[in-house]
Parts: C-alpha cells; structure tokens; sequence
C-alpha cells in the first residue's frame, strides 16, 4: 500500500479535493474535528496516567533509595503535563520541537527509575516511576504523523526500557509491545478517522451541489411556464393567429 504523510495538519475539505489522498505537511496547518478530539484524547490520557504515577510514587516513596528524587521526577511530569496541555491545545504548538522534547521527557523520566528507586524494586521489577504515563508522546507521534512515526517514537522509548531493566527482558519486552501497539493502532485509527471525515464531507458536497441544481432547475421550470402562461393568455385576447 501507499505510503501516507503526516495528515494532521490537513482538513477534511483539503483532503476530499485531493481524492481522499493526502498532501504534504507543508500545507497550511489546518485540523479536522477527528484530529482536533485526538489531541484532546491524548491530553486527558496524560492527566489520568500523571494521578495514577503520582499515587504509586506517594505510595513508595519510603522504599526508594531516593526519595526526593521521586518526587522531583513527578514535580517535572506535573509540569510538563501542564505544558503539553496548553502546547497542545492550538495546532501551531503541535510542532516537531514540542513533540520530540516531550518524547526525550518521557525517556528521560524512564531512565531516572534506575536511580531513584531501590535495587531490590528494581529486582523485583516494580513498575517504573512515570508508568503509563510515558507513553503518552507514543500517542502524540502517532496523532501527529500517522502509524509509521507512532511507531518509531515506540521503538525510541523501548530502548529506554530496556536500558533501565536489562535484567527483566521479559517485562520490558511486554512493556515494548504494548507501546508497539499504542503507536501503530492509534496512528492507523487517525487515518482511518480522516478517510472517513473526507468522505462525508465528500458526500455533504455533493448533495448540496445536487441540490442546488435541483432548486435553479425549479426555478427555470416556474419562470418558463409563467411566461407561457402569459403568452397563452395574451393571445386569447388578441385572438386571430395570436390566438392560435
């Protein structure tokens, strides 16, 4: 199949006028509502996933061997979910630059667990300090610029699973999977959601042309048959030929 390129700054009229094809991100940074209530997705997946890392730092706080790095690491995921929300909530600030640092955040917060935490949590394969919430850039790249690069961002921050547990293969391999699959299948139900939008918006086109030809064609019918109307009943009171 095809390759596509990114298809978030693209909207649905731009799309169904290159038939349902896709141009280049070079285009005008224009979201569709599809895209738009993916971002949004994507911000609240963070917002859940920082309560749930917070609660499990709180929790553990005493058996780290660091526990002020804990709660440094979560005071730069607070902030950095606050400037992911606010960056993310306009289309200008869905840049390369804001998500490629919130993608080295995410490694970076990944890394740290290795520090912070205990060598008996690490062997005992405790989850590491930011959890789900680090895959959440996995979710922006693939919103941002399809399957292919959600994928690629999956890879990025498996490599930074694997760094911080090389001795627990098997739980970062589980790790990577899911982030595999995060990356593929949310960049390919974009797609999926941008293809369908174009085409009713397509369809919406469509009708509406029809029925505007269909009201122009009303009002040639009407304006005929008054006219000879007229005719007819001019010529009944001219009579002679006229009347014929």
């Amino acid at each position: 199949p095809r390759r596509e390129p990114p298809v978030t700054w693209l909207s649905s009229t731009t799309a169904a006028r290159s038939g349902g094809r896709y141009r280049s991100p070079r285009a005008p940074r224009k979201v569709t509502a599809m895209a738009e209530r993916m971002w949004r997705v994507v911000t609240l997946y963070r917002i859940v996933t920082l309560i749930y890392a917070g609660v499990l730092i709180g929790v553990n706080d005493r058996k780290y061997a660091h526990p002020a790095g804990g709660l440094a690491v979560l005071g730069v995921m607070i902030v950095w979910t606050a400037v992911t929300a606010v960056g993310y909530a306009r289309p200008s600030g869905r840049n390369r630059w804001l998500i490629g640092a919130d993608l080295a955040v995410a490694v970076a917060t990944v890394l740290s667990t290795r520090w912070v935490e205990s060598a008996a949590q690490v062997h005992a394969a405790d989850p590491t300090l930011p959890t789900s919430w680090a895959a959440a850039p996995v979710l922006a790249c693939a919103v941002a610029g399809g399957p292919w690069i959600g994928l690629g961002s999956a890879v990025v921050l498996s490599a930074a699973l694997f760094a911080d547990r090389p001795e627990l293969a098997r739980n970062s391999f589980s790790g990577a999977v899911l982030l595999l699959i995060a990356g593929g299948v949310g960049g390919y139900v974009l797609r999926l959601g941008l293809a369908a939008e174009a085409a009713t918006d397509r369809a919406a086109r469509r009708e509406a042309v029809i029925a505007e030809r269909e009201r122009i064609a009303r009002g040639i019918h009407d304006s005929v048959l008054q006219v000879l109307a007229l005719v007819a009943s001019r010529g009944r009171a001219l009579g002679g030929e006229a009347a014929e």
